[in-house]
C-alpha cells in the first residue's frame, strides 16, 4: 500500500504537516499507524500512552483495557464495524518474524546513485537497492547485483592489486613519475603564492586611493569583496597543493602495501573478517558494477594501470570492476 500511494504521487502526512523530516515517500509505519487508529471511528480514546517518568520523554503503551474512551465526539471517517474488520485481518496475518540474518556485505554493500544500502532478497541470489525494494522503480532502479559474483570479482580483483603492486618495474616507473608531478605542483604552489602576494599589495594601494579620495567608498568596498574572494579561492587551492605535495606517494609506501597484501595472497575464501580489513565500503551501479573503496592507499601510478579511477581523499582506493 504504501508503494502505491508513492507511485501514484499522494502526500504523506508527515510532508503535508511541513515536518523537518517530511519526504514524498509513503512507509509501511505510517499505513499501520492509518489503519489502527481508532479515532476514525468518531470515537476520542484517551489514555493509549504513558510516560515513564515526569522527565521521561520515552512512551509506553497501555493495555486497551484501560483506555478512555468517549463516543461519537466527531464525525466517523468510517464504521466501528469497518475498523473491527481490519483489526482482525492485521491480527490474523501477524507472524513471528525470525531474527535477522546478517549477510556478507551487510553494511558494506551501496546503491550508487541514491546512497541507500543494499538489500539481500533470496529469490535473486544477492541484493537489491534498498529504496527500489521499498519504493519501486520511481524511487530508483534495482542495482541488482548477484553475490557469488561479486565475492569473486572482489577475489580476482585483489589478486590483481598484488601483482601490480609486485610488479619488478613499478618502482622505476613510480619514482619517474613522482618527480614529474612534484615539479608540477611546486609550479602550481609558486604561481598560488605570487597570486596571493599581488592581493596583499593591492589592499596597501587601495587603502591610499581611498585617502586620496581617487576612489569612492564604493568603488573600495567593491574592489575588497572581490579580492576577498579571489583571496578565499587561492587559499584553499593553495592548500590543496600543499597536501598532494605532502603526501606524495614513495618506495616506502609500495613496500609497506606489499607487506600489508601478502597476507591476502593465498585467499580463496571471503569471510567477513577478511572483508572488513580490505574494504571500507562497495557501491553498485546501476549495471551492476561495483566500485569498491579499500581501506588502503596506493599511488596514483598503480590506480590508473588498468583502472581509470581517481584517488580520493579519505586515503582509499577506489577501483571499478565488473561483477557478471
Amino acid at each position: 500500500m504504501a508503494r502505491e500511494l508513492y507511485n501514484e504521487g499522494f502526500t504523506p502526512p508527515g510532508q503535508l504537516a511541513n515536518k523537518s523530516n517530511g519526504t514524498d515517500k509513503w512507509h509501511g509505519g505510517t499505513i499501520r499507524g492509518i489503519l489502527t487508529n481508532p479515532h476514525y471511528t468518531g470515537d476520542l480514546f484517551q489514555g493509549r500512552q504513558t510516560s515513564r517518568s515526569v522527565t521521561s520523554k520515552v512512551r509506553e503503551s497501555i493495555s486497551a483495557d484501560n483506555w478512555i474512551i468517549i463516543e461519537n465526539t466527531h464525525e466517523a471517517l468510517i464504521t466501528r464495524e469497518d475498523f473491527n474488520a481490519v483489526q482482525a485481518l492485521i491480527e490474523s496475518r501477524k507472524r513471528k518474524r525470525p531474527s535477522a540474518e546478517v549477510h556478507l556485505f551487510t553494511n558494506t554493500l551501496f546503491c550508487a546513485d541514491c546512497g541507500k544500502g543494499m538489500h539481500f532478497k533470496k529469490n535473486r541470489r544477492g541484493y537489491v537497492c534498498g529504496s527500489y525494494n521499498k519504493h519501486g522503480s520511481k524511487a530508483c532502479s534495482d542495482h541488482h547485483v548477484i553475490e557469488d559474483d561479486l565475492i569473486t570479482a572482489i577475489l580476482q580483483d585483489v589478486q590483481r592489486l598484488i601483482a601490480d603492486v609486485n610488479e619488478q618495474k613499478l618502482l622505476s616507473k613510480l619514482e619517474s613519475k613522482m618527480k614529474k608531478q612534484l615539479v608540477q605542483h611546486e609550479k602550481e604552489l609558486t604561481v598560488i603564492k605570487k597570486n596571493i602576494n599581488n592581493i596583499e599589495k593591492q589592499k596597501t594601494k587601495l587603502i591610499q586611493l581611498l585617502a586620496s579620495d581617487v576612489i569612492t567608498q564604493q568603488e573600495y568596498r567593491d574592489v575588497v569583496k572581490q579580492n576577498e574572494e579571489g583571496l578565499k579561492s587561492l587559499l584553499q587551492s593553495k592548500a590543496e597543493v600543499e597536501k598532494k605535495l605532502a603526501t606524495m606517494s614513495n618506495p616506502e609506501q609500495i613496500k609497506h602495501l606489499q607487506k600489508e597484501l601478502e597476507q591476502f595472497a593465498k585467499v580463496d575464501v571471503l569471510t567477513p573478517e577478511i572483508l572488513h580489513r580490505l574494504i571500507e565500503k562497495i557501491e553498485i551501479k546501476a549495471d551492476g558494477t561495483a566500485r569498491i573503496f579499500y581501506r588502503f592507499s596506493l599511488p596514483p601510478a598503480i590506480i590508473h594501470r588498468n583502472f581509470s579511477n581517481t584517488q580520493h581523499s579519505t586515503c582509499v582506493v577506489c577501483r571499478n570492476i565488473s561483477t557478471g
